[in-house]
């Protein structure tokens, strides 16, 4: 059954994720960081076979410390930012807040829309068939029912299509004090409610 209490309850984790003594609202993660990252192997000097070889593990969570791919908890983003870092000798405590957010963009962590959306629906008691690995906006489109926003309440999503009808983007209706809002992770807006 759903909970809007632990909705918003996850919500506020992605909002408030505790590191290095910090408070950091979780960073949107862009899908799109594969080709960026296969680049910058390449302007390292790796082949393209091996960078490419590079990307599939990546793409495959086989990655030594899991990066999440957008799709991450908060908990889980908090403990891969803390574990990059510890490898990379980075002092998440003696950096300030900006730093640490800028730190998990240069690294990839962060929650796109349809993780954002995915983890707060099973938080809050939601059931899924697909792993969150597999979420997308079209994903949720194919198993969702079209209803006027009006009908519209606490756990109901909102699909944003491309002029080209592709489904490019996702939120998430919550109620609180008889009042409807969006809640979404995109990259003007972090999670947000």
């Amino acid at each position: 059954m759903f909970s809007q209490n632990l909705a918003w309850e996850m919500v506020e984790k992605y909002r408030n994720l505790k590191i290095g003594g910090k408070t950091i609202v979780c960073p949107y993660f862009t899908n799109h960081i594969g080709k960026a990252f296969l680049d910058a192997m390449r302007d390292g000097g790796l082949d393209i076979e091996t960078a490419r070889k590079v990307i599939a593990q990546f793409n495959e969570r086989r990655y030594p410390i899991a990066w999440w791919r957008g799709k991450g908890t908060p908990e889980q983003i908090v403990e891969a930012t803390e574990e990059i870092a510890k490898i990379e000798g980075v002092d998440l405590a003696k950096a300030g807040g900006q730093s640490v957010r800028e730190f998990m963009l240069l690294h990839g962590l962060g929650v796109d829309c349809s993780g954002f959306v995915y983890n707060v629906l099973s938080f809050a008691g939601a059931k899924f068939v697909l792993p969150v690995n597999k979420a997308s906006a079209a994903t949720f489109a194919d198993v969702s029912v079209k209803i006027n926003f009006k009908e519209a309440g606490g756990g109901d999503l909102i699909l944003i299509r491309r002029f080209s009808g592709e489904y490019s983007h996702i939120a998430l209706i919550l109620e609180e004090k008889g009042l409807k809002k969006i809640v979404q992770s995109t990259a003007m807006l972090a999670p947000v409610g």
